[in-house]
């Protein structure tokens, strides 16, 4: 069996108020874009959803090219 997973890495604010530098996340069938795999780390409670859905000045980028939301 195949599993799909990605880096994350949080800088600066989001690393601190996460507590965490990086981690892997799984990639299911669900999380096939940006917006999706914020919806789904926002799943996690508050600060993950005030950070990743409710505040719009997160810089993403994605293999070092800064992405726009989809």
């Amino acid at each position: 069996m195949t599993t799909n997973a990605i880096k994350v890495k949080y800088f600066a604010l989001l690393s601190e108020r996460f507590g965490l530098r990086e981690e892997m996340v799984e990639l299911g069938d669900a999380i096939t874009s940006l917006s999706t795999l914020k919806q789904h780390l926002g799943q996690r409670g508050d600060v993950w959803k005030q950070y990743l859905l409710e505040f719009k000045e997160i810089a993403v980028a994605v293999n070092q090219a800064v992405e726009l939301e989809d």
